[in-house]
């Protein structure tokens, strides 16, 4: 029941406070035979993403854009065999959620690349999921920026994805893990451009599992906001980390 997810003491069922995150962990430049990788541990979900370009265009990719001077973007999802409670699972190619997960990628992340820079080029994202506790686009949304700044991509912001949910009692809900969303209420996802000096905070991807008042979707969805703030936060520090450690590996080593 939706109740049960907040006690009395205001704990939920992991012991996280209503407006906490749960443990993020992140790291750039995971893979070598790539021109970008990133690693994702939202919760229990993780992620493995990487780029491939900016290239010249394949051959099947030139002949489906006509054109020949629009910027290509091929996104490809799957999840790994074990990626669902560690239990072994068939892995379906060309599924239905796949086939969403990877146009909503295209849309949020088209919508933040420079690709007047990209001309004639084309950029592959590669997405593995190793592991499933919920909000797996988010976890998906955040590594992708990950991997495409380690690959160099210009972009106009990070954009990064969170969730928020609502109790029985009308209490929003930051970051719902797999539990509360069987549990819970509604549940909203969104991918923004997070608030930024004098940038305003502008939204590239809402989704919503079920419906719910109209009363509750400020505050639902400021929820969701105060999370892709938190989440640039950590993804910022990672990236500025990683920075770091080049530095000093290219000084050491000259």
């Amino acid at each position: 029941m939706a109740q049960e997810l907040l006690s009395l003491q205001g704990l939920r069922i992991d012991g996280r406070r209503q407006n906490e995150l749960r443990q993020i962990q992140c790291r750039l430049g995971v893979l070598e035979r790539c021109d970008g990788s990133a690693y994702m541990l939202h919760g229990n979900t993780k992620v493995i993403a990487s780029i491939s370009g900016p290239k010249h265009p394949t051959k099947n990719s030139a002949n489906k854009n006509r054109g020949g001077d629009e910027f290509i973007f091929n996104v490809r999802v799957k999840f790994a065999t074990f990626s669902k409670n560690g239990e072994r699972q068939k892995v379906v190619k060309n599924s239905k959620k796949l086939g969403e997960i990877e146009i909503n990628l295209k849309n949020i992340f088209k919508s933040v690349i420079l690709v007047e820079k990209y001309e004639k080029s084309q950029l592959d994202l590669n997405i593995e999921i190793l592991q499933t506790d919920g909000s797996e686009i988010c976890t998906v949304v955040n590594a992708a920026t990950l991997a495409l700044i380690d690959a160099g991509i210009c972009m106009k912001e990070y954009i990064c994805a969170c969730t928020a949910s609502l109790t029985n009692d009308g209490v929003a809900l930051l970051d719902v893990s797999h539990l509360e969303e069987i549990c819970g209420g509604p549940t909203l996802t969104i991918a923004a451009l997070p608030r930024t000096g004098d940038h305003e905070q502008s939204v590239a991807y809402v989704e919503l599992s079920q419906k719910f008042y109209l009363k509750d979707l400020n505050k639902i969805f400021d929820c969701a906001l105060m999370g892709c703030e938190k989440i640039r936060g950590i993804l910022d520090e990672a990236i500025r980390s990683n920075a770091f450690e080049l530095v000093n590996s290219e000084l050491t080593n000259n």
